[in-house]
């Protein structure tokens, strides 16, 4: 049977597997909900390919997944992640026509069924897996990977190739065939106490160069070059 016959054929199961997913709640920094989520990535792959992930425990995080399947020196990677942006009920899952909504359901909850069905066509079909195909997925991608870097960095030096599940570009529906790297930097800034009233020159205001300092790093943004900076956080 050809591939678009057989998604055709599934169409509706392909989209209930869709919904369930989505409808676990996964935003990156709630353990709670992460682990709920896992458990039915673990269930999907062990119904479909009866294998079971190795979890790396995460204290605070989500626990990343490693799923392998097939057999030989050679390993291919697929990359994806199952946190999400958004907080529990923040987004509610919708259908209207031919088109899905929901919390993760782009980046990347869809991307994860459609790479498991894509294996399950392999299995059915019978088609020759001639490397062995690790999974990696991890629960903290929406917040810079901090503790599953590390863990993809050793698994990509295993592999001849790596394949990330992102989804097509928004509006174009291109192909993603890169993205840009990103950065993590924290600004600490002391003022010196003076009387507001009295004596206002003795002072520095912290608050009053913070101001100068987010207006400078907004001045740093280049969409042209596709340079993008964001000041997330202040902490008092």
């Amino acid at each position: 049977m050809e591939a678009f016959e057989y998604f055709t054929l599934h169409e509706q199961e392909i989209i209930e597997d869709i919904k369930r997913l989505v409808l676990s709640d996964s935003p990156s920094q709630n353990k709670a909900f992460l682990d709920c989520c896992k458990e039915i990535i673990q269930t999907m792959f062990f119904d479909t390919f009866q294998v079971k992930a190795t979890e790396y425990e995460m204290p605070q995080n989500g626990n990343h997944l490693r799923f392998e399947m097939g057999e030989g020196p050679a390993q291919i990677l697929m990359i994806g992640h199952y946190d999400t942006v958004w907080d529990p009920g923040v987004l509610q899952y919708r259908e209207e026509a031919d088109k899905l909504f929901g919390p993760g359901i782009l980046d990347m909850k869809s991307s994860i069924v459609s790479a498991i069905w894509f294996f399950k066509y392999v299995k059915e079909m019978k088609l020759p897996l001639k490397k062995r195909i690790v999974f990696f997925m991890n629960s903290d991608e929406e917040i810079g990977s901090p503790s599953s870097r590390p863990l993809i960095e050793a698994e990509a030096k295993k592999s001849v190739a790596a394949f990330v599940l992102e989804p097509a570009v928004t509006v174009s529906g291109n192909l993603k065939v890169a993205r840009k790297g990103t950065s993590h930097y924290l600004l600490n800034l002391k003022g010196v106490a003076s009387h507001a009233g009295n004596n206002p020159l003795d002072g520095v205001s912290a608050i009053t160069e913070a101001a100068r300092q987010i207006l400078d790093i907004e001045h740093l943004n280049d969409y042209d070059k596709g340079t993008t900076l964001n000041v997330g956080m202040i902490i008092a």
